[in-house]
């Protein structure tokens, strides 16, 4: 009984990671080769009126970060919009890591596609959850 239960559970653990599929790595950045003062190489600036730039880490000073440009005129409007990927990828995976470093509204668009039509990730300036919204043609 106890062999034909192992064998049970062997067969089911194999069949699960039979499903799993490899995915391709599409973009990776550290910023480490990047210098600081200046915006991130890998990315394109899109549109807004303030830029970003890469910074040391306040935890790690021998690492380095992005710090996008802040929301002007109390988060009316964002403060400028960086670019990574292709409009061709149709379903990917976005993961980073998020620390924030001054009390306002800070995001990051996924599927964007213009300043009309993205999708937006927004960690409140309260820090208090998560909120996702849908900008589709300009609404």
């Amino acid at each position: 009984m106890g062999k034909n239960l192992f064998l049970v559970a062997l067969v089911m653990f194999s069949m699960e990671f039979s499903t799993i599929a490899i995915a391709e790595l599409l973009f990776f950045d550290d910023f480490e080769s990047d210098t600081v003062g200046k915006e991130p190489s890998k990315w394109r600036y899109d549109t807004g009126d303030k830029r970003g730039e890469v910074i040391e880490s306040k935890d790690n000073p021998a690492n380095k970060v992005f710090l996008p440009p802040a929301w002007p005129n109390g988060g009316a409007q964002p403060g400028g919009h960086y670019i990574a990927g292709d409009k061709s990828w149709t379903d990917y995976i976005v993961r980073w890591d998020w620390m924030f470093f001054r009390a306002e509204d800070d995001g990051i668009a996924f599927r964007y596609r213009d300043v009309e039509n993205y999708y937006l990730l927004v960690k409140p300036k309260d820090g208090k959850g998560i909120s996702i919204y849908v900008q589709h043609g300009g609404c």
